[in-house]
């Protein structure tokens, strides 16, 4: 958190967060030190329902060029799926948590 906080201030020019006790400090009180404050609001899928097919062709383009990699675990075996549900559930996977049970 302390670096998240540097980079706030030497982006912002805040500098009373070298002085803030750790308990004064709060997402919110980052937010406010910000000139312009960031907007709060919920996260809509359906606001840009209309630009899925194009964001999914250059995704897929970037993807095959190799430009954008993702990363995602695996699990061999439908006897390992309940342990990786598990893992999945407590953070341990990276991107999707897929179970390999035939080719």
């Amino acid at each position: 958190m302390t670096a998240r906080l540097l980079k706030i201030n030497r982006y912002s020019g805040w500098r009373r967060i070298y002085t803030t006790s750790r308990s004064e400090l709060s997402a919110g009180s980052c937010h406010r030190a910000l000139d312009p404050a960031p907007e709060n609001r919920f996260f809509l899928v359906t606001e840009w329902q209309d630009q899925h097919q194009e964001l999914t062709k250059l995704l897929a383009d970037r993807i095959r060029s190799g430009e954008l990699k993702y990363r995602e675990t695996v699990a061999e075996g439908l006897e390992n799926a309940v342990n990786a549900f598990k893992g999945m559930l407590r953070g341990k996977n990276l991107g999707k948590q897929l179970v390999h049970i035939a080719d």
